[in-house]
């Protein structure tokens, strides 16, 4: 761990040294320079934007007795506005609601689809990480054209990110300590008006221990702690900062596992080069893996026989008790929904149950951690929903939002940052006093 810390401090250090040779002008200079080539002088409040990855808004605002000890977030819960409930994107898991986060837009728009692209294979394949992935404007690419300063830890898809001046997208990113020990570096020696900082830990004991453990608490109230000292060292460089916590997604305990594309294999609709199961040789359809639940891609979508033949394959499939599908989503009830258009149905699987990645053994099997992915709406599946904190200076003390879009954080942060993000879907937030 030791050897891990010296690897992570030297990245944050090697990116500061570089990031001294960068063409801006000192702090205030560069504000300055800043303000005047806008036309509206008005100012650029910079931002601290922190997820806590698995967050859950109960964990907040749930019953007290419930409730982890979370001082820090509590303690900014009521000093500023905040969500009860952000109604995140589907598919309910990291990458495109972090993407989501920083365009303002729906997978289909930004074109991060899922955790991981699609592939029919029976290995999966790596997960989006590079920048370039991204399809629309962020908040980074926003602020560098500004002529404002930018910098990252771990926030995903990230790697190769041209618009961030100083970005940590590899080493341990569950050290939460070294995290913030970097983050408060870079907030004193480069002073970012744009800074994002990603906490993963929580997620990571959440899906081996399952949500409400005593492994999940333990990782969230540490993050608390963490968050603590990251927030006393913004406030003293940028008293006028904005600070936002921000989460991706909830959690759902899990005692099932079904492995869908064993039940593909059986009815015809992918086939393997020998009895291993090791390796597709052909597919007509496929369970794109999602996590509490599946995306299904035809591997011809304009055969409307194919598609009849999987639907009604489907069908039988729901009415397996060991399946525990909950429903299933045919491509005109997901239209503007916002995933990917290689999904023609989304297999929706009740609480308790997640899909497995398995070829071969059974179908369905016994299964304990935690996991998300579940199809969410606003009323559907509310364990899936995020949660969202904003306090600065003009913002409104101990104010509840309601239930909110995911896609408003995004634009209501480059108000702060008075910058444009022309692709962004939806109003700015009203947290004004």
């Amino acid at each position: 761990m030791k050897i891990l810390r010296l690897m992570i401090g030297a990245t944050c250090a090697l990116l500061l040294a570089q990031a001294s040779a960068l063409p801006a002008s000192p702090p205030a200079q560069a504000d300055e320079s800043v303000r005047r080539a806008n036309s509206e002088e008005k100012p650029h409040r910079p931002v601290l934007l922190v997820s806590i990855d698995g967050f859950s808004p109960d964990s907040l605002l749930g019953p007290e007795k419930d409730r982890p000890n979370l001082p820090v977030l509590r303690g900014l819960l009521r000093e500023g506005s905040h969500a009860e409930r952000v109604v995140n994107v589907n598919p309910t898991v990291t990458n495109p609601n972090h993407t989501t986060l920083v365009t303002g837009v729906s997978p289909i728009e930004h074109g991060v689809f899922n955790n991981r692209p699609f592939a029919a294979t029976a290995r999966l394949p790596e997960s989006y990480s590079q920048y370039e992935a991204i399809k629309v404007p962020t908040l980074w690419s926003a602020a560098k054209e500004a002529g404002l300063r930018t910098a990252s830890l771990y926030w995903p898809v990230t790697r190769g990110a041209a618009p961030i001046d100083i970005n940590v997208s590899s080493g341990d990113s569950s050290d939460d300590e070294q995290i913030t020990k970097d983050a408060i570096r870079i907030i004193t020696e480069y002073q970012p008006h744009l800074l994002t900082v990603h906490y993963v830990s929580h997620d990571k004991e959440q899906h081996a221990h399952g949500p409400g453990s005593a492994e999940g608490r333990a990782a969230l109230e540490r993050i608390d702690r963490e968050i603590g000292k990251l927030v006393a060292a913004y406030r003293a460089q940028n008293p006028q900062g904005v600070i936002a916590i921000v989460s991706d997604h909830g959690f759902d305990r899990t005692t099932r596992e079904v492995n869908l594309n064993i039940a593909f294999a059986d009815a015809g609709l992918i086939t393997f080069t020998d009895e291993t199961r090791s390796e597709v040789k052909s597919w007509r359809a496929f369970a794109w893996y999602v996590g509490g639940s599946a995306m299904v891609v035809l591997q011809d979508p304009s055969n409307r026989a194919l598609e009849a033949e999987v639907a009604a394959f489907l069908g039988k499939l729901a009415r397996q008790p060991e399946a525990g599908i909950a429903a299933i989503l045919p491509a005109e009830d997901l239209r503007h929904s916002g995933l990917s258009d290689q999904a023609r149905f989304v297999i929706a699987l009740k609480p308790g149950y997640r899909m497995g990645n398995a070829m071969k053994g059974p179908f369905s099997q016994a299964y304990a951690g935690g996991s998300h992915g579940a199809y969410s709406t606003i009323n559907t599946r509310r364990d899936m929903h995020a949660a969202l904190i904003l306090v600065g200076e003009g913002i409104a003390a101990n104010r509840n939002l309601g239930t909110i879009d995911m896609r408003r954080i995004a634009p209501t942060l480059a108000g702060f940052l008075n910058v444009p993000l022309a692709a962004a879907r939806g109003a700015p937030l009203d947290v004004g006093e």
